[in-house]
This record gives structure tokens, C-alpha cells and sequence, in this order.
């Protein structure tokens, strides 16, 4: 996805790999790819492989009242925010996306992006993963961030904050496995998630069912004794 308007299903904006053949708009067996400093809009109904923003170059995808299906499942298939450059993705206007392979908000080292959740949701029925196979020791600085504003769902099988911040900021995450609240306490206590944009009138509270397995996370306001 490179060129013409910003709306996903203008065949004119896509091309194959080879970056000169007209491809048209890409179907369930097919990698999509946002990139070269592309934006690309959903407001309808899509379904494709996989979705990778910002492969070697910024990329931009806003779910606006539209859903995205990823439906690839493999153990080397995956869908990124961001991955090699900066990258965004925003769902918001009660969009949705949903996808079946692992997610990754960054790769590595390498400057990161956002995963932005408005009034909408986000299914990861997978590994959900900040800066996947990441090595160094400046995580700060790769700006690597997952908000989750009031109204919005993130919903996702494993949590993995190997850098950056994901930002509990009225919005509900889910965890279904693999997630005990101790993980949850270490993670604020480490900054890799915070409440509200980190304000202190507001704390993470995380809630750990039995029944289902499931860990969910809100942001609560703080309760001042005395």
C-alpha cells in the first residue's frame, strides 16, 4: 500500500511486492503491507492474511468504524503496529479488528510505534508482544506504546512488555492465559504499564477469575485516606 487516496479499498493504492506490478486489493491468503510513509483508512469490512505496518518505512492504518479479520494462523505468521520503523495503528468509532496470529507494537531495537484503542476493540487470540525479540537496555527511548482510552477493549490470549508502556487509560484489557496479577504488579512496578497516563489519582487494578482463567485490567481512582 503506497499510493492514491488513504481509503483501503482504492485498488489503485496497491501494489505486489516487486513494488510495480498493480495487485489490487488484498484477500484472506495475502500479507498487507502500510508502508513508505503510507496511510491507509478501513470503513467497511475487511478480510485479509496478515497485516504489517512500517515493514521499512513509517506506515498508518486507522480502523474507523470499520473491522479488519487477520485470518493467516502459523507459527512464522505474524501482524505489527510496527515493526522495522515507525509505525500506528488506531482503531476508534467502535471499529474492530481481529486477529489470529501473534502481534507485535515493535521489533527488536529498532524504533517503535503505537497500537491505539478508542472507543473500539482489539482481539489478539495470540501472543500480544512489545518489541519482540528486544536486546538492549534503552527501552525508553524506543517510544513503543499501547493505549487503551475509555470505551476501548484490548483482548488478547499472552501479554509479553519487553519495552515501552502499555497505558490503561479507561479503556479494559484482557489477558486469558498466563497471567497472574503478581506479572501485573511487576509490570506497573517496572513502568511498562501505567494507569491513566501515569496520573497519580489513578492506579491499575487488576482481577484475576478462576473460573475462566482470564486477568482483566482497569484503571481505578486512587482512595485517599485521612
Amino acid at each position: 500500500y503506497e499510493y492514491g487516496s488513504n481509503n483501503w479499498t482504492n485498488e489503485a493504492n496497491w501494489v505486489y511486492s516487486d513494488k510495480k506490478t498493480p495487485s489490487g486489493v488484498p484477500g484472506p491468503a495475502d500479507i498487507a503491507r502500510v508502508l513508505h510513509g503510507a496511510r491507509a483508512e478501513i470503513t467497511t469490512e475487511v478480510v485479509v492474511g496478515s497485516v504489517r505496518l512500517s515493514g521499512d518505512g513509517p506506515g498508518t492504518l486507522i480502523i474507523n468504524g470499520g473491522s479488519l479479520t487477520a485470518m493467516l494462523v502459523s507459527d512464522s505468521d505474524f501482524s505489527s503496529a510496527c515493526y522495522r520503523a515507525f509505525g500506528s495503528m488506531v482503531v476508534q468509532n467502535k471499529g474492530s479488528a481481529f486477529f489470529y496470529s501473534r502481534f507485535f507494537v515493535g521489533f527488536s531495537n529498532a524504533p517503535s510505534g503505537s497500537l491505539i484503542i478508542h472507543e473500539g476493540s482489539v482481539r489478539v487470540a495470540n501472543s500480544y508482544t512489545h518489541n519482540w525479540h528486544y536486546t538492549g537496555s534503552s527501552e525508553v527511548a524506543l517510544h513503543t506504546q499501547t493505549i487503551i482510552y475509555k470505551g476501548g477493549l484490548l483482548d488478547v490470549d499472552t501479554l509479553v512488555l519487553n519495552a515501552g508502556v502499555m497505558d490503561i487509560a479507561g479503556g479494559t484489557l484482557i489477558v486469558r492465559f498466563s497471567c497472574p496479577v503478581e506479572q501485573v504488579n511487576d509490570w506497573v512496578a517496572n513502568g511498562r504499564m501505567t494507569a491513566m497516563g501515569g496520573s497519580r489519582e489513578w492506579k491499575i487494578q487488576a482481577t484475576f477469575d478462576s473460573a475462566t482463567g482470564w486477568t482483566t485490567i482497569i484503571a481505578v481512582p486512587v482512595v485517599l485516606v485521612g
